[in-house]
């Protein structure tokens, strides 16, 4: 009876983040959509211009390229996650900027609901609630999400990757590991700034794999589990980044991320990161 109630009231709390978000979202987008348009903001940056640019010759002509007319030249500035995700959807539903800004409301969305999953596994649901109400009300969350950025998707890959965190913390099930290093390799060809990500993330991995077989978690099957787990973590991530860099090679001659330089991704990136 009484999980009975604790699993109510969690529903409940559930349902609650999710009003209070939808109200907020939709009233905002409301808000823009009759003032000013909801696609009124999509192109204020160079970057939405660039990422829309390059999702358009994925639909019509199956390249990965900023050029506005032939030939297309192949472009290694962008990294390929964002671009893609738009074309999908351009691909089923148009190429309106009106659609895609709609999209990026959907995401905030859903970010407020993984927001107050994750905050749950480790916060009672009161303070849970809080602070997703606060994440909710946070303004750039709020801003980005009528851009054309990866900003809003990003922060949807980096919640589900923490969420699936927390489950192979609870379980030390491998497929959790799969999971987190699928994600984190998609963190990366979103935004090259995530590059240090993985390399953190395996750090304690092999911490947690090492801890696990001291302290019997893993049972008869110890031994190779505690190396296995953090290899096929690195694979799974490197497998899409690996690939988006030989794609790199054979059209520009360099096995890299990005042709960005440092400056770029220390600056401009390391910036934007720091104000969220």
């Amino acid at each position: 009876m009484i999980e009975r109630l604790g699993w109510i009231a969690q529903q409940r709390a559930f349902c609650t983040v999710f009003l209070f978000a939808f109200c907020v979202q939709a009233g905002t987008a409301a808000f823009v959509g009759v003032t000013r348009g909801l696609d009124s903001f999509a192109f204020n940056s160079l970057d939405s211009k660039e990422y829309y640019q390059l999702a358009v010759n994925l639909v019509d002509h199956g390249e990965f390229s900023l050029s506005e007319s032939a030939p297309l030249t192949p472009d290694t500035w962008r990294t390929p996650g964002y671009p893609l995700i738009l074309a999908v959807f351009m691909g089923v539903f148009g190429k309106s900027a009106v659609g895609l800004v709609a999209l990026n409301q959907v995401l905030s969305l859903i970010n407020a609901l993984l927001f107050f999953r994750v905050a749950g596994t480790f916060l009672p649901k009161p303070r849970a609630m809080i602070a997703s109400v606060l994440f909710v009300l946070e303004p750039y969350h709020l801003l980005y999400s009528f851009w054309l950025l990866a900003t809003t998707i990003f922060l949807t890959v980096l919640l589900c990757m923490w969420l699936c965190w927390q489950r192979y913390l609870g379980s030390n099930r491998i497929g959790w590991v799969v999971l987190v290093g699928a994600l984190a390799g998609v963190a990366v060809l979103m935004r090259p700034v995530a590059i240090l990500l993985p390399f953190g993330l395996l750090v304690f991995v092999v911490i947690r794999s090492w801890r696990g077989e001291r302290d019997g978690e893993l049972g008869a099957s110890t031994v190779w589990r505690r190396f296995l787990t953090p290899v096929v973590f690195a694979v799974v991530v490197a497998l899409p980044v690996g690939s988006w860099m030989m794609r790199n090679r054979v059209v520009a001659g360099s096995f890299s991320l990005s042709s960005q330089g440092g400056v770029v991704l220390a600056y401009f990136k390391a910036t934007e990161v720091a104000l969220w």
